[in-house]
């Protein structure tokens, strides 16, 4: 990933990862529904996994 470029990946529709550089290998992490949002700079897989957590939760959530 680029350290001047924002990442975003469609996974679930509603859900796209955007992934924001913030410099020294780190990024910050949001999801396009508005739901989900580290401003705290972290690793890329950590934010990775955070967001997989998430939209786990959204599938729970929507089968209940």
């Amino acid at each position: 990933m680029s350290n001047s470029q924002t990442t975003t990946e469609s996974c679930q529709p509603g859900h796209a990862l955007v992934l924001q550089p913030a410099g020294h290998g780190l990024c910050k992490l949001a999801c396009a529904c508005g739901g989900l949002l580290e401003p705290t700079p972290d690793t890329e897989e950590a934010h990775r996994e955070r967001h997989h957590r998430h939209l786990n939760e959204v599938q729970a959530d929507s089968t209940t």
